[in-house]
């Protein structure tokens, strides 16, 4: 694989350029050491529909974030700001069955369809309060709408505290 720095370099990075290296150059492939000492790799797809890109970032079980972006650059840094910093990925051309069930969801949900499939979220990396959020969130139908207040009653916490984890949701449009 021609561009791959050494490991030796990539630990001198910050986490910002070691981010910045892995999404630009798309080389940074290594298995991740998951439940029981099981190995995975974390594959991250992109899709063009319509004039939008859909990304997704998954394993052959779960999701460990979605997005939608005017560009394919900008869906896939979506993708890398939501998957755990030391947690290493592939990007690939063509997406396996989960990720086309997964993407297929996004797009509908993105085009206002309900989208009654419900895929495992990977979560256990994100704080407490971030995942209690997230859940009162999920339970909101689509074409429905609730206040970051009426969210922060549901998760506890202030309407503020659930505009900043909305900001960074992983999850969007999956979890609105």
């Amino acid at each position: 694989m021609h561009g791959v720095l050494p490991k030796e370099k990539i630990a001198e990075r910050s986490k910002r350029q070691k981010r910045f290296y892995i999404l630009t150059t798309f080389q940074y492939i290594k298995g991740i050491t998951f439940h029981r000492g099981e190995k995975r790799v974390i594959g991250a797809y992109t899709k063009n529909v319509g004039g939008v890109w859909f990304g997704v970032a998954c394993d052959k079980q779960r999701v460990f974030g979605t997005s939608f972006a005017v560009s394919e650059q900008e869906a896939l840094r979506c993708l890398l700001s939501g998957i755990p910093f030391n947690v290493p990925f592939q990007v690939l051309s063509e997406p396996s069955a989960f990720a086309e069930n997964v993407l297929a969801s996004v797009k509908n949900v993105y085009d206002g369809k309900d989208a009654t499939q419900g895929f495992s979220l990977a979560t256990e990396h994100l704080l407490a309060y971030t995942r209690r959020v997230l859940e009162a969130a999920s339970l909101i139908p689509v074409g429905y709408v609730a206040s970051y207040g009426a969210i922060a009653k549901a998760a506890g916490g202030s309407p503020r505290a659930v505009g900043n984890v909305m900001a960074r949701n992983p999850f969007a449009p999956l979890v609105p």
